[in-house]
């Protein structure tokens, strides 16, 4: 890898599909309506429990002021220290094992993950709950594949700031390494600063001398900061 992390940043803005809508919202665009097969009514009137707690976190992710307001204001506190972490040389987010690079004088990067954290992979589970399935690799990758999902609020101004003041962005995921092209042409669609092909770490990525256990995403972290 050719660039150091000197910052890092993780938006955990995934805790918003474990809410529940606080009142009555109109559905999303590709939720359709609950009248799906995994929400339909049961026998005795009762809804599915896991198909109306899906479908209350879709719609709160897509229609909450809230989430809106907090992924915003989260993306503004990073942009308002980045200044600061910039000018302390030693400044950064890494364990002792995942730093090596401070006297390679390499550009400084933020590390974000994608899905949730930068692009709003929403739509992909409103059609689940409207067709009543469960997420696989095959659904998955087709929704990859289409290059439509968007950006979380804030985080485009975040990586312009960053990137206009000499950061470079780097895409931990654990998308798998053949989604990389597809991934970085809807990132790019976004708005959001891609280098090069290097800067996205998917699942699968070959991390010399380190040996990745399941998706855990420590080797490839450790490749960013070498």
């Amino acid at each position: 890898m050719r660039r150091p992390v000197s910052l890092s940043l993780t938006l955990l803005a995934t805790a918003a599909l474990g809410l529940s809508a606080c009142k009555r919202v109109e559905a999303p665009a590709e939720a359709a309506t609950p009248q799906a097969p995994a929400a339909a009514a049961k026998a005795d009137g009762a809804l599915d429990a896991t198909a109306n707690d899906n479908l209350n976190a879709v719609l709160w992710m897509q229609r909450a002021q809230e989430y809106k307001a907090i992924t915003e204001q989260t993306y503004r506190a990073a942009a308002d220290h980045l200044d600061v972490a910039l000018r302390e040389a030693h400044w950064d987010a890494l364990v002792p094992e995942e730093r090596g690079n401070d006297a390679k004088g390499l550009k400084p990067a933020v590390v974000l993950d994608v899905d949730e954290t930068v692009l709003d992979n929403s739509p992909y589970q409103a059609r689940l709950v409207r067709d009543g399935k469960e997420y696989d690799e095959l659904s998955w990758d087709q929704w990859v594949a289409e290059k439509k999902a968007k950006a979380i609020p804030g985080v485009v101004d975040f990586a312009k700031a960053a990137n206009a003041k000499g950061v470079t962005l780097l895409y931990i995921s654990n998308r798998a390494v053949h989604l990389k092209d597809a991934t970085l042409a809807n990132l790019r669609e976004q708005g959001l600063p891609v280098a090069d092909d290097s800067v996205f770490l998917g699942l699968g990525t070959v991390v010399e001398g380190c040996e990745q256990a399941g998706s855990e995403k420590n080797c490839r972290r450790r490749l960013a900061g070498q």
